[in-house]
């Protein structure tokens, strides 16, 4: 009798589980909106770290292609821009926004570049 009752204490009992269990979905219903995004919290919207992620890439592209075309019109005899972005032979995944896929917008006059992507106006 004593060893049985011995077992029994060491086990976890159904509460004991069944409460860890609801713990945990807690805080994962808690966790979720700012793993997957698009959830208002706190009355801001919440990005998922994937779509930051993908901004991040887009910033660097462009200012990869921009110290590219300052560099093409240092290194130029007529010290001018070139006439388009293929000109400056980067990779081609270089050349595009990340999150939208569209060809970034390049002024051969100013030499300005501009992801044409909503919400990427100011890189």
């Amino acid at each position: 009798m004593k060893q049985r009752e011995l077992r029994l204490a060491r086990a976890f009992s159904l509460i004991e589980i069944l409460i860890v269990m609801v713990v945990l979905i807690v805080i994962a219903a808690y966790l979720l909106p700012h793993y997957l995004g698009g959830k208002t919290l706190y009355g801001k919207k919440v990005r998922a770290p994937i779509t930051m992620a993908r901004d991040t890439v887009c910033q660097s592209n462009i200012q990869q292609v921009r110290q590219s075309l300052e560099i093409n019109k240092t290194t130029d005899a007529e010290g001018g821009y070139p006439a388009d972005l293929a000109s400056l032979k980067l990779p081609a995944e270089c050349l595009k926004c990340e999150v939208g896929g569209e060809a970034y917008v390049y002024d051969p006059q100013t030499g300005k570049v501009h992801c044409p992507h909503p919400g990427h106006e100011n890189y």
